[in-house]
Order: C-alpha cells, then sequence, then structure tokens
C-alpha cells in the first residue's frame, strides 16, 4: 500500500479566533484522534490537504512529518473532512491514527 506524507505542526485549541486566523494564512485546523492516544490539535497546510485529500488518494496511509517528536512519524487516515457549503473549501479535517500492528476495519 502506497504512503503519502503530510507535514503537520501543534495549534491551540482556544479560542475560536485562532482557528479563523489559521484559514486566513492558509492553514487547515485538524485533529488527530486513535484508539490509544489523547486528541491532538494540530495545523496543516491547505494545498497540501487538498492534494492528499483526493478521490484517488483518499484511501491510502498517510505519514506525518512535523518538528515536534510526538507527531513525526504518525500514520492516519481521513476520518472526516467538513467543507464549506457553498465554495466547497475545507474547513476542518478529522485524522484517525492507525496501529500499524492491528488490523482496521473500514467501511467503503
Amino acid at each position: 500500500m502506497e504512503t503519502g506524507e503530510l507535514a503537520c505542526e501543534r495549534r491551540a485549541t482556544r479560542p475560536k479566533g485562532v482557528a479563523r486566523g489559521l484559514r486566513r494564512q492558509g492553514r487547515i485546523p485538524a485533529i488527530i484522534y486513535g484508539p490509544k492516544t489523547a486528541p491532538m490539535a494540530v495545523a496543516v497546510g491547505r494545498t497540501e490537504l487538498k492534494s492528499r485529500a483526493s478521490a484517488a488518494s483518499h484511501q491510502r496511509l498517510i505519514k506525518l512529518t512535523s518538528s515536534d517528536a510526538e507527531l513525526s512519524g504518525k500514520h492516519v487516515i481521513f476520518k472526516e473532512l467538513q467543507r464549506a457549503p457553498v465554495s466547497g473549501e475545507i474547513l476542518h479535517a478529522d485524522l484517525y491514527e492507525v496501529d500499524l500492528g492491528a488490523p482496521l476495519r473500514v467501511s467503503i
């Protein structure tokens, strides 16, 4: 299975204006969660996220790259993408951390 890469960095979760400011800067707020880890708020680049979220790559594993050692090297899949109703731009992404040693059941 192919693995894509996605650069990300940690972000503040509060207040709401922080997420809006990220979007103005061309980054998208996202959250990473999984069965064994606590949820982490991150920010990813808009253009990079759009290319990774295309229909062809929607079923691939994505390896995170970051300057933060806790984030770097994690494998995730897209759980949900929230889009603006009129423009269709991505507003928020939910990323699910995958345990490579355990089977994963997903609906298609």
